[in-house]
């Protein structure tokens, strides 16, 4: 099973990010995660921005720290 946290994987916001680039069919963002996109990511959007908004607080600093000592 992949680290889905992986350093240098999208953290901020990453399941509403999926969601979005699964919509457009970009398939050259959705390689920078480490997840297959949801089947139906139009019903997983809203679930994913508010469950993103819950841990925003814990992935911030991680994310923020991964941009300092890159």
């Amino acid at each position: 099973m992949p680290n889905l946290a992986s350093y240098g994987s999208p953290k901020v916001y990453s399941g509403a990010r999926l969601d979005y680039n699964a919509v457009r069919g970009d398939r050259e963002d959705l390689g920078k995660f480490k997840a297959e996109a949801p089947t139906h990511p139009l019903i997983d959007f809203p679930f994913s921005t508010i469950l993103d908004t819950v841990i925003l607080p814990v992935v911030l600093p991680v994310a923020t720290y991964e941009l300092i000592f890159e």
